[in-house]
């Protein structure tokens, strides 16, 4: 996981269930997958609740110990055996496995189990002394607690790693990833997000990643209630996709770019276009309809533009008007009669429901907000009426989301964490999840991972 040499000594700290047990043993199974072999020393953990619980994450220990691959020492009360006959029970284990990594975990238990430091001394000496720099086997040794203590010096470990949770709002938390030290090569020394689902996992940073060929987005079914938003990682999250007749808040944060949640609007949009649907879109600030339409190039059939896919033109920066723009009007009243009415008819003429999403940042920067209430109230409600279903998408700058999240049926916040992307709703309350994306089909899939 770090890269380290072998015969180093990694000391990893963290308060209890920051997943510290999970982390080495993600790294005793990646290592023990790969045909080497690991002996785990527990102080707090009995093997067969060890086995249990690190089958929920993925790590089948069990059938790695058959195969003489993994050896699990359960050493529950090292007070009653004794210093000596601990140490010696982890030596024998490493020297009959020919382990190459042993975890000892943890080593606060150990310590507490023998309150003379002398006797803490010695079994520093004996093991670590002699695992590491005798037997070239790396040793992970767990440490309760943010800081490293008097016992457990960071000068003596080669890498010190820390886990801690951050509170955010509304009683969530993140995983944060630290390494404090390493004596090998130059290392990122900035925090990591992880995720203890499916077993330890870091993200890098977000970074935009352009799919190799663009191809049709293939749309996703709704269910009876829900229509789907094109990404089956929110419809799980919204179980089982956005209310039929719903208003849907998207609430972007600071430092959010186009690029990174533009992909959970067009995906709805390409969804509810592929079935022959009716999309009317009144752009975000810095995006005309032009550029709107490059961003669905690929993933819909070109006749959908002026068919299902309609966009406002609030500039003129085009000499005349394409059958797929809407032309801006700058009375407000006049604008909400013009697509009620194209609304109206061609909701009459295909007979499927209607997908209206508006950048609100811009309208409020085109109108006076004071109008604007009126006008939204008027769409939600006939988004409701008809069963249809309206994305509204601020930013930071937009001064009425107050008013707006009170309205909406759904409310999605997406912000930036250290340098990755979180989601998590308001309306209905969910846990945080880190987006990550996948190009693999032809179109930015955004895949949101539980934080666990």
């Amino acid at each position: 996981m770090l890269g380290e040499p072998r015969g180093s000594l990694i000391v990893v700290c963290g308060c209890p269930g920051t997943g510290k047990t999970v982390y080495c043993a993600t790294v005793a199974y990646s290592l023990v997958s790969e045909g080497k072999k690991c002996v785990y020393v527990s102080f707090i953990e009995d093997k067969d609740y060890f086995f249990r619980n690190m089958k929920n994450f993925g790590m089948d220990f069990k059938k790695m110990e058959e195969e003489d691959r993994f050896l699990f020492l359960d050493i529950v009360s090292p007070g009653e055996a004794g210093l000596q006959a601990v140490t010696n029970n982890i030596l024998e284990a490493i020297e009959r496995l020919n382990a190459e990594m042993v975890v000892v975990d943890s080593f606060s238990a150990l310590e507490m189990a023998f309150p003379k430091k002398s006797d803490v001394r010695v079994f520093l000496h004996h093991i670590f002394s002699r695992v590491v720099r005798r037997m070239d086997c790396t040793s992970y040794v767990v440490v309760e607690g943010e800081e490293v203590t008097t016992a457990m010096p960071s000068y003596i470990a080669d890498a010190v790693v820390l886990l801690k949770t951050r509170p955010i709002e509304g009683g969530r938390v993140l995983r944060e990833f630290h390494i404090v030290k390493t004596r090998w090569g130059e290392k990122d020394f900035s925090p990591k997000l992880f995720t203890l689902h499916q077993g330890f996992k870091t993200f890098k940073s977000y970074r935009f990643v352009e799919p190799r060929e663009r191809k049709r987005f293939e749309p996703i079914p709704d269910t009876n209630d829900r229509f789907s938003s094109g990404v089956n990682g929110l419809d799980k999250i919204l179980g089982g996709g956005y209310p039929k007749g719903s208003v849907v808040l998207w609430d972007v944060g600071e430092n959010v770019p186009l690029h990174a949640f533009a992909p959970f609007i067009i995906a709805t949009e390409c969804n509810f276009i592929n079935q022959g649907r009716l999309v009317v879109v009144l752009p975000t600030k810095g995006v005309d309809a032009t550029f709107k339409k490059k961003l669905h190039e690929g993933h819909i059939d070109k006749e959908a533009y002026g068919r299902n896919l309609f966009i406002v033109q609030y500039t003129v920066s085009v000499e005349k008007l394409e059958p797929y723009m809407i032309e801006f009007d700058p009375n407000i009243e006049m604008l909400q009669e013009r697509i009620s009415s194209f609304i109206t008819r061609r909701k009459r003429e295909i007979g499927e429901p209607i997908l209206v999403v508006v950048g609100w940042d811009m309208i409020e920067h085109v109108y006076d907000p004071k109008s604007l209430t009126q006008i939204f109230n008027f769409f939600a409600i006939e988004t409701k009426t008809r069963g249809d279903l309206m994305l509204v998408v601020t930013k930071p700058d937009v001064k009425q989301t107050e008013t707006l999240k009170d309205i909406a049926d759904v409310h999605i916040k997406l912000r930036m964490f250290e340098g990755n992307l979180v989601l998590y709703c308001e309306k209905p309350y969910t846990q945080p999840y880190i987006v990550d994306f996948d190009t693999d089909k032809g179109f930015r899939i955004p895949k949101p991972i539980p934080v666990k």
